[in-house]
């Protein structure tokens, strides 16, 4: 992470002109499915359409192939191979089945690579860090997890908006981020006037993305978050810690175990959180065998 602190939302002026420069270079649009799953998984258990999920999946030739693939990926063990969308479906479960969907879907933003950096690997980044702070979440029993991932898996979109909008400019603080050895977010700043913080705010609000994913976008490299928020993004920010430790790449410096436990988004997990049955030897033991199988989702998800 960034120690510069200049992380926040942009300043009006900064968020006009980015909307309209985004506007002429041709904004990303939403996946046309997005919206109609999320609808569907808010739903609660009992009244969620099953049907229309599958038939969701199998109208989009993207989502049918990564859902098969990773049905049918290590991590499951299936003992035959699963040919069809509905079979693939019961075999993920609810849980795993959203968080592939959701991902998937994101994953169709997917810009020429800019030199140095990949879609891919900002996508694969995106999606560790997703599970690795759900699991947090989870495992401090946060009352909204689920908004936890989502928020997470969201909080680099700036940088696909960088190399879709962007693509030479991005490419000179990429290779400038290589050469100097400093964080991307600094030498998009740099280079660009602003960073992925503030285009990936901008694009959160023309989506009319929910309030606290827009947070995460925007304040995700801020060492001084909203109070009313802090719990929350520590939480995100911890997530993207440890996926850059367990070797998912984000175009940052990857802190070390002893450093993540030493900051002070954990100090403030400790703090706020009503339960925290975590303490740091279990922390690192816990996601380093959680990190295997994060490592399993990821695959199955980019590579089907």
């Amino acid at each position: 992470m960034s120690n510069v602190e200049t992380a926040v939302k942009p300043a009006a002026a900064l968020k006009l002109d980015l909307e309209d420069r985004l506007r002429k270079r041709g904004i990303p649009a939403a996946p046309s499915v997005l919206r109609s799953l999320l609808e569907e998984f808010e739903a609660p258990p009992e009244t969620r359409n099953l049907d229309k999920i599958i038939n969701l999946v199998s109208c989009d030739a993207v989502l049918t192939a990564r859902c098969l693939g990773l049905a049918n990926s290590p991590l499951f063990g299936m003992s035959r191979r699963i040919v069809n969308v509905r079979s693939a479906v019961v075999a993920l479960g609810a849980k795993r089945l959203k968080d592939l969907l959701i991902s998937a879907c994101m994953m169709q933003i997917n810009p020429k690579s800019a030199t140095g950096m990949t879609s891919l690997q900002i996508w694969e980044h995106a999606f560790a860090a997703a599970l690795m702070a759900r699991r947090l979440a989870l495992e401090i029993e946060y009352p909204e997890p689920e908004k936890v991932y989502l928020s997470a898996l969201l909080h680099d979109i700036g940088h696909l908006v960088n190399m879709l909008c962007f693509p030479q400019e991005f490419s000179q603080a990429v290779k400038l981020h290589n050469e100097n050895e400093i964080d991307l977010f600094d030498a998009e700043k740099e280079v660009l006037g602003f960073t992925h913080c503030d285009s990936g705010f901008v694009l959160g609000d023309l989506w009319q993305l929910p309030e606290e994913a827009k947070d995460a976008i925007a304040y995700h490299h801020d060492p001084h978050p909203p109070e009313d928020r802090m719990l929350f993004l520590a939480l995100i920010q911890m997530g993207d810690s440890l996926a850059q430790w367990y070797g998912f790449d984000d175009g940052n410096r990857a802190p070390d175990m002893p450093t993540i436990i030493a900051s002070k988004n954990w100090q403030v997990i400790s703090q706020l959180a009503q339960e925290v049955t975590l303490d740091d030897v279990s922390l690192a033991s816990i996601f380093g065998d959680y990190a295997k199988e994060v490592k399993q989702m990821v695959s199955g998800l980019m590579h089907a």
